[in-house]
């Protein structure tokens, strides 16, 4: 089982959990079709949060419904169902700083790729 950091908008977030449905632009494609049934996901907010825990439940799909109106469609996508999800996000800046930052710089370089694999630590960490 690997482990994927996520980010989104908290918006995006909302709609992607109300769907049970993550899904990206072309660019992020390769990525999403590496991600399996039962790999973990952390999702993080871009106001540096931590939004809780998802688990992959259907495995890369293509669909060009519109899921995020006003948005972009997003068509390459995965199913995913929350596993750990605080009542409110979680402030994620005090525990990069403490520790991660000295290994990876800038919490914005660290969370700045859409979709990344990450080591299992650091999963628990963040």
């Amino acid at each position: 089982m690997s482990k994927w950091l996520f980010v989104a908008t908290p918006e995006n977030w909302q709609r992607c959990l109300e769907k049970r449905t993550w899904g990206v632009k072309e660019r992020y494609k390769t990525a999403l079709q590496r991600i399996k049934t039962g790999d973990q996901i952390l999702i993080h907010l871009t106001e540096n949060k931590t939004a809780g825990i998802c688990k992959v439940v259907r495995e890369y799909f293509e669909d060009i419904s519109i899921m995020w109106e006003g948005d972009e469609i997003y068509q390459h996508r995965i199913g995913i169902e929350p596993l750990k999800l605080p009542p409110y996000p979680i402030d994620a800046k005090n525990s990069y700083d403490k520790y991660l930052r000295a290994e990876h710089g800038s919490s914005r370089g660290y969370f700045g790729n859409a979709i990344r694999a990450i080591p299992d630590d650091e999963f628990l960490i963040v």
